[in-house]
């Protein structure tokens, strides 16, 4: 566990030779690490790092991947890119023997008092976004990992990085100011609130008389310049007894076959690529064998042409890349654009970076209870994967995301994943309804696939698709919905009523502590169906729902939302005014209400949490004789009034 001098523990040497490998070795802030074989194979590069490394910088907190305090940088052969890349992690998910042969940065490496301070620590540090200090390092290391990958960074993007880092002081206005202050197009406000911090904040030098520049001693120029290790040689550590542990980092899949043949059927093995799993089931395991695929070129490959093959080691961040690409430019692709904005709320930054989809395929399969967005929404766009069989010598076969759940994977191998052209006036729409926007469980996933004719009333012209999570275990797709709407119009006045109430009847959500209501998530499930419809019929709707089809995100309504509310005699009140946001710290009944017609229900809070008696003075009744479908007795039972213009709805309990 001592460090080594750079040569040595059959890394390549300077003529290019490859020695045999049977120790694993990494580079920690530019110092090489060999990790013994008696380092049980479960350790985790954050034990390594702080019980090895001796650096206590990156900090142990949750242990599943959640909260972003461990975040280093690591720096990896890309073998789709031919080249070197960086980009960050939790510690307390990757396996220390899975590092073999990278690049690691700590917080460490940025700086100290003593060589200097990298600019996102001291930016930090100038805008008061340390705090306890406890969580920064970790918030740091994401942005510096960000920096590197990309070489710049944008202020929108800085919210987006940091998904997967918590702040337990709860201050994150000061820490997002600060990493938006390092943007290249940071917000002018910032600009001039740094030069005002950084005029009282540099303390003058004693021994030069100037403003301090965090170090005496010139930096380092070449700390950077580290060698890597050779990636061409299988490292293999054999354990034996019956509670030994081998480890395998294989170069071909040939090799990956031989040793899965072999495999003694009362052993219990484990493809390692990212290893971000462990922190959704942690009980998983022990296991006797690890195979690490990540030198495996193949596994890697991404098609140019129709249609698209990804391999399985392909991490879900460049699987969003490659989908945002593929919809720009192939006919037939536009609806990855939207599943490339589902997975981008999948888990968080540094689980995206390294958790493969195929790994979270395999998850699924082991735990059908998972919730995977990942598979529900491929499954939703007829995805197929080509799965290899060790025990007949590599034979492979391709087979439906549902045939795959089936499947016995002991001695079989996932290899790539293809996606298909999908025809014209295909609608693919699919929703995470979670408790937090990111980094969080969903309530439910959904994803809906029509294809209509818009010159017949969109008449589904075949099957559709709808596919859930989050109901129960064993449920996937909603057969009978899918029968329901198939030839049918979706602007039939009768069909959402009717399609609601049977997908309400097939589902039948269990019922587990841990979690929403059956009712809930059934009416969900619901409610989603139709926000799907009238996202497709769009003005053919009633104007009185039209915007219910809309995404939040991309609506032109106005930002700040009020909700009364007033419970009378058995009736909750919901009532919708729509301010503009130059008003929002106004009372409510001075406000100027930006009314938009057909708006009947949103969900915001008053600015003080009070409701003023004069906001609902003068209610007086006018029941709209056309109630809009989706509304009618049995389902949504509602009555509208209005109120000074504005539209209210009564929903009766």
């Amino acid at each position: 566990m001592a460090p080594t001098p750079n040569g040595e523990g059959g890394c390549q040497g300077a003529e290019g030779e490859v020695r045999s490998q049977r120790i694993v070795r990494l580079n920690i802030n530019g110092t090489f690490y060999r990790v013994d074989p008696d380092v049980p194979k479960t350790t985790t590069l954050l034990s390594f790092i702080r019980n090895y490394a001796k650096l206590s910088g990156t900090k142990a907190v949750c242990d599943e991947g959640g909260c972003g305090a461990c975040t280093v940088v690591a720096t990896v052969r890309d073998f789709e890119m031919k080249q070197f890349k960086s980009f960050s992690i939790q510690a307390c998910q990757a396996l220390v023997y899975a590092c073999s042969n990278w690049r690691i940065e700590t917080i460490e490496h940025l700086g100290d008092r003593y060589k200097g301070y990298d600019s996102l620590q001291t930016r930090l540090h100038m805008f008061y976004g340390t705090q306890c200090g406890f969580c920064s390092p970790g918030m740091i290391m994401t942005m510096h990992g960000q920096m590197k990958s990309k070489g710049k960074l944008k202020a929108e993007e800085v919210d987006q990085l940091l998904d997967g880092n918590l702040c337990r002081c709860t201050g994150y206005r000061p820490i997002v100011d600060a990493f938006k202050s390092l943007a290249e197009d940071a917000p002018q406000h910032l600009q001039e609130k740094l030069v005002d911090i950084e005029d009282t904040y540099k303390a003058m030098c004693p021994h030069t008389g100037e403003k301090c520049k965090g170090s005496c001693k010139p930096k380092d120029e070449n700390r950077n310049s580290i060698d890597y290790c050779s990636d061409e040689e299988d490292l293999v550590i054999v354990e034996e007894g019956e509670l030994g542990a081998s480890w395998y980092k294989l170069q071909n899949l040939q090799r990956v076959y031989n040793i899965l043949s072999k495999k003694d059927p009362r052993m219990k093995h484990r493809i390692v690529v990212g290893n971000t799993g462990q922190g959704v089931y942690k009980e998983d395991g022990p296991y006797n064998m690890y195979i690490n695929t990540t030198s495996i070129k193949k596994l890697y490959h991404v098609s140019t042409k129709a249609p698209l093959v990804i391999g399985a080691n392909v991490s879900l961040a460049r699987v969003i890349e490659v989908f945002e690409l593929t919809a720009k430019s192939w006919q037939g692709y536009q609806h990855l654009e939207n599943l490339a904005q589902h997975w981008r709320v999948v888990a968080n930054v540094a689980v995206r970076n390294v958790g493969s989809w195929a790994g979270n395929l395999m998850m699924k399969h082991q735990h059908n209870e998972f919730p995977s967005d990942i598979f529900l929404t491929l499954l939703a766009v007829e995805t197929k994967i080509t799965i290899a069989d060790a025990a007949a010598g590599g034979q492979t076969s391709t087979v439906t995301l549902e045939e795959f759940l089936n499947e016995d994977m002991d001695r079989k191998l996932i290899l790539s994943m293809t996606i298909p052209a999908l025809p014209e006036n295909t609608h693919v729409r699919s929703f995470k309804i979670t408790p937090r926007a990111v980094n969080a469980h969903a309530y439910e996933n959904a994803v809906f696939v029509l294809r209509t004719d818009p010159n017949d009333d969109f008449r589904v012209l075949t099957r559709p698709t709808v596919v859930l999570s989050g109901i129960r275990s064993a449920f996937v797709r909603a057969t009978e919905t899918e029968k329901a709407l198939y030839g049918k119009r979706l602007t039939a006045k009768s069909l959402v009523s009717f399609a609601s109430q049977v997908l309400g009847n097939e589902i039948k959500p269990d019922d587990r502590p841990i979690d929403s209501s059956p009712k809930y998530r059934k009416e969900l499930a619901q409610c989603l169906l139709f926000k799907t419809i009238l996202g497709i019929v769009g003005t053919k709707a009633d104007a009185a729902i039209q915007s219910g089809g809309k995404d939040p995100e991309t609506s032109s309504y106005p930002s700040v939302i009020y909700l009364l509310f007033k419970r009378s005699q058995g009736v909750f009140m919901l009532a919708v005014i729509e301010v503009d946001p130059r008003v929002a710290g106004r009372d409510i009944d001075r406000a100027s209400p930006i009314i938009i017609p057909g708006t009947l229900m949103t969900s915001a809070n008053h600015s003080d949490g009070s409701v003023g008696e004069s906001a609902i003075e003068g209610l007086t009744e006018e029941v709209h004789a056309s109630t809009p479908e989706g509304y009618s007795k049995g389902l949504w039972p509602a009555i509208h009034y209005s109120h000074y213009g504005t539209r209210i709805l009564l929903l009766r309990n």
